[in-house]
């Protein structure tokens, strides 16, 4: 029992360091993204609108909910780019479909904009860019 008991350590002692090697690198991709996401937020706040879009979009296109969903209330509001209710709409309903809690009232909020025909293509634009969000395009035009 002891020789397989330190059979085993030996086997796991050795892996440690490359789990934590890993783990390392998984927080640094985060803090990274993190990072970007407050230099984005920062900007948008000073009215920065352009260098706010410049760190959002490729976040959001990396499935980062909280730029999901600022760059759909970016969308909604105007700023930075042509108000667009469709991609407002869309950027909201990518944004709740990755656990975003606070982008369903947006979400709700732009879908009472649409029209019928429109609400049907935000949808199919939403699920276009569920799909590949890196492909999502920037107006609904």
């Amino acid at each position: 029992m002891k020789f397989i008991a330190l059979i085993t350590v030996l086997f796991i002692l050795p892996a440690h360091p490359v789990i934590a090697r890993n783990h390392i690198k998984v927080q640094e991709e985060l803090s990274k993204s993190e990072q970007s996401y407050k230099i984005a937020t920062r900007a948008y706040r000073a009215g920065d609108y352009a260098t706010a879009l410049m760190y959002l979009r490729p976040l959001a296109e990396q499935n980062h909910k909280k730029a999901q969903g600022t760059l759909g209330w970016m969308y909604e509001a105007g700023k930075g780019v042509q108000r667009d209710y469709i991609m407002a709409f869309v950027w909201y309903d990518v944004a709740v479909a990755n656990g975003h809690k606070k982008a369903h009232r947006n979400r709700n909020s732009a879908e009472s904009k649409l029209d019928e025909d429109e609400l049907k293509k935000a949808q199919a634009l939403s699920k276009r860019c569920l799909e590949e969000p890196a492909n999502c395009p920037k107006y609904s035009n």
